[in-house]
């Protein structure tokens, strides 16, 4: 899932996957390496090497994620800012055209006038 999440560049996945492997293992390593009943060195040894290790990897989870979200966000207020300039350009031409027809329109009137002036 993690995997697959960060080559699709998948923000909400790849969170999910962080917070399933790593939160679940944190009270897994401080009970066998320091709560449960007949440690050997070697398991608080291990435990404290894993237990960085997994901070470690949640500090670069972690800021991992916070760069994809940038990325997404300028990618949609990109996106956004696109949409908005096509609809201006579109509404412009709309407006062109009922200048245009409205000139052209009164432009007919005006001639009209003048020839029924000319005939009248």
């Amino acid at each position: 899932m993690g995997a697959q999440a960060n080559l699709e560049e998948s923000v909400s996945h790849l969170a999910a996957s962080m917070v399933i492997c790593i939160f679940p293992q944190i009270p897994a390593l401080i009970y066998m390496g320091y709560l449960q009943e007949h440690i050997y060195l070697a398991d608080r040894w291990f435990s404290t090497f894993i237990f960085v290790g997994i901070t470690l990897e949640f500090v670069v989870s972690f800021s991992v994620l916070r760069k994809m979200i940038r990325v997404k966000t300028i990618e949609y207020y990109r996106a956004l800012r696109q949409e908005q300039m096509r609809s201006r350009e579109d509404q412009m031409k709309q407006d062109a055209d009922v200048v245009y027809w409205s000139r052209k329109k009164s432009g007919l009137s005006i001639q009209q006038n003048k020839l029924e002036g000319c005939v009248g």
